[in-house]
C-alpha cells in the first residue's frame, strides 16, 4: 500500500498544493500503520467508519475528520472509481473558530526582537515585513524571486496557490527593510529566491515551507508568542487592513483573494470593539 499511495500523491501534484498532498499522505500513512497487513483493495467502507470513529474517540476534532475524510475520499476514488469504500462517508460540520492574528502592537514587538545589525535579523525582519504586507502563504514567501521585487515600484509578483501569478504592493517601510535584506543577502549560484537560509552553510539555499515554520517557531518563542506560524501574517493582514478601515474590495484586491467570502474567512475573528466607532448611538448624547 506504501507505493500506492506514493502513485497516489504524484497524481495529486497535478491539482492539489504541496501542502494539502502532506497532509493527505500523513491521514493515509496513519490510516496504514492501525491496520498494517490490509491492502487498499482489502478496506471496506466499516473499516473506515470504525477508524474514524475511534480518533473521534482519541480526541479527534471536526477539522481533522474532515480532513481524513477528504484523503480517505481521494485516495480510493482514484484506485476505485465508484467503487471506493470511502465514497459514503460524509464530512463533519466544522464550526468556525477564534484564529491566531497579530494586532499592531504584537507586530511592532515581533519586529522590534530582530537585531537588524546581523544578516539573521535583516533576513527575518524582511521575512515578516513581506509577509504581512502582502499577504504571503509560506510556500509564496519561499518561491518569491529577487527579479519579481521591485524596491522603486513598491511592487512584487509571485506564484499563488492555483497556479496563477499575483502582484501585490508593499509599504515604504517594508521596502526600507527588504532593501537592507537584499544589500547582505548571499546565495548559491542559480538560487533566484528572495529569502535563503541563514547559517554555517556558506552557501545560502532557497527557504523551503518546513523551514520557514522553524524560523517562525523560533521568531514566535523570543517574542514570547505562544504559536507562530506564517499563516498567522496572511490573518494579520486581513485583521489589521479591516480595523484601519480599509474597504472590504480594497482588503480583497490588495490581499489577493479571488473571492470576498475569502476575506470574511480570515477575518471571523473581529471583536465586538471593532463596532464600537459605528454604533448609531454613539455622538447622540
Amino acid at each position: 500500500m506504501q507505493e500506492t499511495i506514493k502513485d497516489w500523491a504524484a497524481w495529486l501534484s497535478i491539482k492539489k498544493s504541496r501542502c494539502t498532498i502532506r497532509g493527505y499522505v500523513w491521514e493515509l500513512e496513519k490510516l496504514r500503520g492501525a491496520h498494517p497487513t490490509k491492502s487498499a483493495a482489502d478496506y471496506k467502507a466499516r473499516d473506515l467508519l470504525h477508524y474514524l470513529a475511534e480518533r473521534r474517540l482519541n480526541g479527534c476534532g471536526d477539522a481533522s475528520i474532515k480532513r481524513s475524510v477528504a484523503a480517505f475520499r481521494s485516495f480510493f476514488g482514484w484506485l476505485f472509481g465508484a467503487k471506493s469504500a470511502a465514497r459514503g462517508l460524509e464530512f463533519p460540520t466544522v464550526h468556525p473558530r477564534k484564529q491566531r492574528s497579530l494586532t499592531l502592537d504584537q507586530l511592532s514587538h515581533v519586529l522590534s526582537s530582530f537585531d537588524t545589525s546581523t544578516m539573521t535579523g535583516k533576513r527575518n525582519a524582511a521575512l515578516i515585513a513581506v509577509g504581512v504586507d502582502c499577504r504571503l502563504r509560506s510556500s509564496e514567501l519561499c518561491r518569491l524571486r529577487v527579479r519579481d521585487v521591485g524596491l522603486e515600484t513598491r511592487r512584487l509578483r509571485v506564484v499563488v496557490k492555483g497556479g496563477r501569478e499575483s502582484e501585490r504592493v508593499f509599504s515604504e517601510e517594508t521596502r526600507a527593510l527588504l532593501a537592507a535584506w537584499l544589500s547582505v543577502r548571499l546565495a548559491a549560484d542559480g538560487c533566484e529566491t528572495v529569502f535563503v537560509s541563514v547559517g554555517g552553510n556558506t552557501k545560502r539555499m532557497a527557504m523551503t515551507p518546513d523551514g520557514l515554520r522553524g524560523v517562525f517557531r523560533a521568531i514566535g518563542k523570543v517574542a514570547g508568542l505562544a504559536a507562530f506560524s506564517p499563516h498567522d501574517l496572511c490573518r494579520s493582514f486581513a485583521m489589521i487592513v479591516i480595523r484601519k478601515g480599509a474597504p472590504s474590495r480594497v482588503a480583497q484586491v490588495g490581499g489577493g483573494w479571488a473571492d470576498l467570502k475569502l476575506l470574511e474567512t480570515y477575518t471571523r475573528s473581529l471583536e465586538l470593539e471593532a463596532m464600537e466607532s459605528y454604533l448609531p448611538m454613539k455622538g447622540l448624547m
